[in-house]
């Protein structure tokens, strides 16, 4: 930079001509004091906490709809081997039936309710296939498989012992993550409250800057143009305390 002082000074520097003037400041600022400083740190750790009850709760809701839409394809082929078994039956019953009628030994009116009940097993067998269509194309589109071509599952519909399910359980803790979300966003607002009234309370701050000045631009390699100060600041706001009431 270019300066130069009054000449009326008495102390002008090189008698009121025009001088260069090279300067470099190193500025650093430490808070010292900041009230609400560790809770804003703490709101984001209960964000995390909160991110990872959420993925816990997803995976959890996740896993049941995925056992309940196996089984729910098992209970749906159970049904419909049933429904096949029984009309398997009911066509044999019709056959014995007519050759019994064919040869006197049965009468029409037994011959007319076998076809009947075989004639209504045949809707339910088309509404349990459908219902198997339905649930398999549910377990696939929650696996994550759009529009499979096959579809094979393997189990068996077996009923659990109750002492079992007990033992199983047993010295396991109970938890809720949704619960826990609930504390955990409770945390989080008094973690929130102190931040914002942190603005409203004193701080403490420390600034301190290293610089060199010099006429010549060589001197500025030199340590002894060498400047240092520190300074302690103490901020405390005196008019807009009130504002902490109303946020």
């Amino acid at each position: 930079a270019v300066r130069k002082d009054p000449v009326i000074f008495t102390n002008a520097r090189f008698a009121g001509q025009s001088y260069n003037f090279y300067t470099t400041t190193l500025q650093l600022t430490q808070p010292v004091l900041v009230f609400g400083l560790f809770a804003g740190a703490d709101v984001i750790d209960k964000n995390r906490e909160l991110t990872k009850l959420d993925l816990e709760i997803a995976e959890r809701d996740t896993s049941v709809e995925v056992i309940r839409a196996f089984y729910q394809v098992l209970l749906n082929e159970r049904t419909l081997e049933t429904l096949r078994a029984v009309e398997k039956i009911q066509k044999e019953a019709v056959a014995t039936t007519q050759r019994r009628q064919s040869i006197g030994r049965g009468q029409l009116i037994d011959l007319l309710q076998a076809k009947t009940q075989l004639a209504l097993i045949q809707p339910k067998i088309e509404q349990a296939e459908s219902s198997l269509m339905v649930s398999a194309q549910q377990l696939a589109t929650i696996l994550g498989r759009e529009e499979p071509e096959t579809l094979s599952v393997r189990g068996r519909l077996i009923q659990p012992e109750d002492s079992k399910v007990a033992q199983y359980f047993e010295g396991q803790a109970s938890r809720l993550p949704e619960f826990e979300q609930v504390l955990v966003r409770e945390q989080q607002l008094e973690s929130q409250r102190d931040v914002v009234l942190g603005g409203y309370l004193p701080s403490l701050q420390l600034t301190g800057s290293l610089s060199r000045n010099s006429f010549r631009r060589v001197d500025m390699l030199s340590s002894s143009a060498d400047a240092y100060n520190g300074t302690l600041t103490l901020n405390i706001p005196l008019f807009n305390g009130l504002g902490s009431i109303h946020d």
